[in-house]
């Protein structure tokens, strides 16, 4: 799975609003952006399908839906926490520092 490393980027923003796009002959086929309160932007795409979407909120914990993707055979999950909020982050932070 790839997955940037501008998505901590996110973290502690406000989103105000979403925006879908769909294109069946361009590139790329679907975008989904999530448009922020302090004026930016970040977009999701998909190449030959829709960037689909499961249709209303979950009441999970991000511990709680790390464990049941975990269940799944062959999936990669990646979190991005809050500092406060990421037992490993002191650790990442120091250890950062020191390059």
């Amino acid at each position: 799975m790839r997955v940037k490393d501008s998505l901590s980027d996110l973290i502690g923003k406000t989103i105000n609003s979403v925006v879908v796009a769909h294109n069946k002959e361009g590139h790329p086929y679907s975008r989904l952006f999530l448009v922020f309160s302090d004026g930016l932007a970040f977009e999701f795409w998909a190449e030959e399908e829709d960037v689909e979407v499961a249709g209303s909120l979950v009441p999970y914990s991000v511990d709680q839906l790390i464990e049941m993707l975990k269940r799944r055979e062959n999936t990669q999950v990646r979190a991005f926490r809050a500092p406060h909020e990421d037992p490993d982050a002191v650790q990442r932070d120091m250890l950062s520092d020191q390059s």
